[in-house]
């Protein structure tokens, strides 16, 4: 799901409020649906059918596309993000469903509390130590390897270092192969020969940026993956059912929007860790005697 979308206003003429005033009424009087309720201007023969002047088919009243509505009232069009909800579906192939943010290893412990406080610090970690990164590189997609850099200095886990490269160098591969142009498949190339490390929020906003997302739509883009992928993998450990885990990310719609409007505020300069224990207990993933995901 993805709660900021930037939508035109709903088209406000009726179907009605399309005619005249009189060929409302002439268009009423004289149709089968309503019956002939009043008489046709003398010396004029009702037309065939029940169609008065104004008046449309059965065929011409079938729903216009959104557009052609917009061009006929003023509106502005609708713009639907769709490569947002692509890129934001399960169906999209970067590996997230194989990292669970650290939530495995807390459960190993027996130190996860409610997984809605821990989803709660996550987003909030996003919000400060990813949304500035994936902001950055949509502003200025030449920095992307400043940016890049900036990530690997500021992911001192080996695991969650390794689990935002993977996904980072995962997107970029499969929009290049996916939408095709040059500057994807160069930024791939440029992680192929070692010249960046490919991690996920600059990858994220960079790709967003050359596939014309919104710069707003980017970043609750990132927020919906990354919850998504926490609530998932809560779902696979048992912590949650499906329905419950689905009322939780309902509920947190409000904690996405704070932490989407702190995040498009702050800059590389703000970035943060705001959720050290996470990331503590993360470090100890690859000790666990058995595991589902890889981070």
């Amino acid at each position: 799901m993805i709660e900021h979308l930037h939508v035109g206003p709903r088209a406000r003429s009726s179907r009605l409020g399309e005619f005249s005033a009189p060929d409302r009424r002439v268009g009423l009087a004289m149709s089968p649906r309503v019956g002939n309720r009043g008489a046709p201007p003398t010396g004029k023969s009702a037309p065939p059918h029940g169609r008065g002047p104004g008046t449309r088919s059965a065929v011409d009243r079938r729903p216009r596309p959104r557009s052609d509505r917009a061009a006929r009232t003023g509106d502005t069009p609708r713009v639907v993000p769709w490569i947002v909800l692509q890129l934001a579906d399960s169906a999209f192939p970067i590996g997230g469903f194989a990292h669970s943010s650290g939530l495995e290893a807390l459960v190993a412990a027996r130190e996860l509390d409610a997984l809605e406080a821990f989803c709660r610090a996550l987003i909030d970690q996003q919000a400060h130590g990813a949304l500035p990164l994936v902001g950055a590189a949509w502003d200025a997609p030449d920095r992307l390897a400043e940016l890049d850099a900036r990530s690997r200095a500021i992911l001192w886990s080996h695991v969650a270092a390794r689990a935002s490269r993977a996904q980072g160098r995962a997107l970029l591969d499969v929009a290049a192969r996916a939408f095709g142009g040059d500057a994807l498949p160069a930024a791939r190339d440029r992680c192929g020969r070692g010249e960046l490390d490919g991690h996920l929020a600059p990858a994220f906003g960079f790709a967003t940026r050359v596939l014309g997302v919104a710069r707003d739509d980017a970043l609750a883009g990132f927020l919906h993956v990354a919850l998504r992928g926490a609530l998932s993998a809560a779902v696979r450990l048992g912590v949650a059912g499906p329905t419950e885990a689905q009322a939780l990310h309902l509920r947190l719609h409000p904690a996405l929007d704070a932490a989407w409007a702190l995040g498009a505020r702050l800059g590389v300069d703000d970035l943060a860790q705001t959720a050290p224990l996470i990331e503590l207990f993360q470090t100890t993933h690859d000790q666990l005697y058995s595991r589902l995901f890889q981070s």
